[in-house]
């Protein structure tokens, strides 16, 4: 199977460097009026000096400040700061990140409180152990999109990730026949007024929570 996909991405790779290539062979300079340079590949229609004029170009710049960004929040949120970056870049990305990640660390330390009164899997009864607390409070809504009410007290069920049932609360399919979905349709109820964030998976969870009556 792997060898296939490396075939397969071996000859999309050729046939994408092939194209790119033909078109600078056609026409190998950059397209910004009055520049004689060579087009860069990777750039586009553009040379490397006017690479940020290429549609394509900023889209990829975003995309890398976005992964650097949250890459320094989960540094700074598992305790690592300072893991290949400068003391400039192990600021905080921003203070509205500093927050969030203050806020996030609080709910995760009331819930392992509230877990260690009986910590077990509340869709399995597993035991779960002291440092497993973190990975069994699993968000009813995704936090990483539904950042409104990632902190509330009631936005979480107590499934752990080594009984497997943390995994399947990660789809909406298989959360809904869970014996612990009518617990999570009831909490969603109390904070759903709250929610900002307009999101298919908010449709999805409520097409599933709407034929649960309490």
């Amino acid at each position: 199977m792997a060898f296939l996909f490396y075939w397969y991405w071996k000859k999309y790779l050729k046939r994408k460097i092939s194209l790119v290539s033909s078109s600078i062979k056609n026409n190998p300079y950059c397209d910004f009026s009055g520049c004689s340079n060579i087009k860069k590949i990777g750039c586009g229609r553009y040379c490397w000096d006017h690479r940020e004029h290429d549609p394509g170009f900023a889209r990829k710049e975003a995309d890398k400040a976005r992964k650097q960004d949250a890459k320094k929040l989960r540094l700074l949120s598992d305790g690592k700061q300072g893991s290949g970056y400068s003391n400039e870049d192990n600021k905080l990305v921003d203070n509205a990140g500093a927050q969030r990640i203050k806020s996030l660390t609080e709910f995760f330390k009331e819930a392992a409180v509230e877990i260690a009164k009986d910590p077990r899997c509340w869709e399995c009864k597993a035991k779960i152990d002291p440092w497993d607390y973190r990975n069994a409070t699993a968000h009813i809504l995704p936090k990483g999109i539904f950042h409104s009410i990632e902190t509330h007290p009631l936005c979480y069920v107590v499934a752990n990730t080594r009984c497997g049932c943390h995994g399947k609360t990660h789809r909406m399919d298989t959360f809904a026949k869970m014996k612990i979905f009518p617990l999570a349709v009831s909490r969603f109820r109390q904070f759903e007024h709250l929610i900002t964030e307009k999101h298919k998976l908010l449709d999805e969870f409520l097409k599933y929570a709407n034929l649960i009556i309490l």
